[in-house]
């Protein structure tokens, strides 16, 4: 997640980059829409009287830090392509936002349009993707609603049981009301799932583009073959092939982690995927650091303090161990290690392939 200032910040240092650092170019702002599964004949005011009155140190606590990235070692398409990702990266978080509160556009208007408001406000709800404080137990900083448990992934005002009770008469619905990546609405009296291709076109449709343009700047194979495959999977729906391709990337300077991976935002059933982003370049020097510990996997996973049949021995330690540095992000919050797939990939895909440790 991100404040305006941060994305705009992402978004001048994606135009430089676009560039190869040679000129400064204005990005355009990700286009805004929403994709909202409504209740029954919902009609909600937007208030926003209800404040809270520590805004500045709410915002305080969330300071800004620079960080400096050593990005000389990059050919000048490679900077360009790193370009490219920060869009696809701002438009994941746009997608984000979505996903997390069914009111949360209507709320971003009523704070934009307000003429009293304390512009800390405006800054905090984006940093926040809505209204409700995710460091104070998701309490609400401005208005006086509630945080539903169906975030925006199903409709506000339908219960647990409802989905369990039309999933047992209708069994041939439940494999796509599970699924990581639909969204259920109702549509004419009943429950449907939508897949998040069509709920989020209007944000992948673009980021899929960002993602095949910087594959043809990029010089790593293995990084083209999993942008292109993960721009494919925004349009088809179907996420497995690019997640073994994102494993399988190897000696990229470069490294993304993009789509939908964790599934903490469905808090009634913990089946719905959020999207997030992390564009990050290897540090070849702090990378070169851990290697003493390649030769030592094996046996620091047969030492691990837990039971014999609980640990995971391979008979291969292929994986590379590398540190990296951000250069952007977008959506599910940033305190995600970067490239840790979560419980919202697809089965099969981590016990079939190698790992990764990023």
């Amino acid at each position: 997640m991100k404040s305006m200032k941060q994305t705009a910040a992402a978004l001048a240092i994606a135009a430089t980059l676009a560039c190869g650092g040679e000129c400064p170019v204005c990005a355009e702002q990700p286009v805004e829409g929403t994709a909202a599964p409504r209740g029954k004949d919902e009609t909600v005011t937007i208030d926003i009287a209800s404040r809270c009155g520590d805004i500045g140190e709410r915002v305080a606590k969330l300071a800004p830090v620079e960080m400096k990235v050593d990005l000389s070692f990059l050919s000048r398409n490679e900077k360009r392509a790193l370009g490219k990702l920060i869009e696809a990266a701002v438009l994941i978080d746009e997608i984000f936002f979505n996903q997390t509160y069914h009111l949360n556009n209507e709320f971003r208007a009523a704070i934009r349009n307000a003429k009293d408001l304390d512009p800390k406000f405006a800054e905090y709800f984006e940093i926040m993707a809505g209204p409700f404080d995710r460091i104070d137990g998701d309490r609400p900083f401005i208005g006086s609603l509630s945080r539903p448990k169906t975030s925006n992934l199903y409709p506000v005002d339908m219960t647990r049981e409802e989905l369990e009770t039309w999933m047992k008469a209708h069994p041939a619905d439940e494999q796509a009301f599970k699924s990581n990546f639909t969204v259920i609405v109702r549509k004419g009296g009943k429950l449907v799932a939508v897949p998040y291709s069509e709920v989020y076109k209007t944000w992948l449709e673009p980021a899929a583009e960002l993602l095949r343009e910087a594959a043809v700047l990029c010089g790593n194979d293995s990084l083209k073959k999993f942008l292109r495959s993960r721009a494919a999977a925004f349009a088809s729906n179907d996420y497995y092939q690019s997640d073994i391709d994102w494993m399988d990337v190897a000696d990229s300077p470069i490294d993304v982690t993009i789509g939908p991976y964790e599934v903490y935002e469905d808090r009634m059933f913990g089946y719905k995927a959020a999207f997030e982003a992390f564009i990050t370049v290897v540090n070849p020097e702090e990378s070169k650091k851990l290697q003493v510990y390649q030769n030592y996997l094996k046996e620091l996973d047969e030492n691990l303090p837990m039971p014999a049949g609980a640990k995971w021995i391979r008979d291969r330690y292929e994986s590379p161990i590398r540190v990296v540095d951000v250069i952007g992000t977008g959506g599910q919050p940033a305190e995600r290690r970067a490239g840790a797939p979560g419980e919202g990939q697809q089965a099969g895909s981590a016990e079939e392939h190698h790992d990764r440790q990023v």
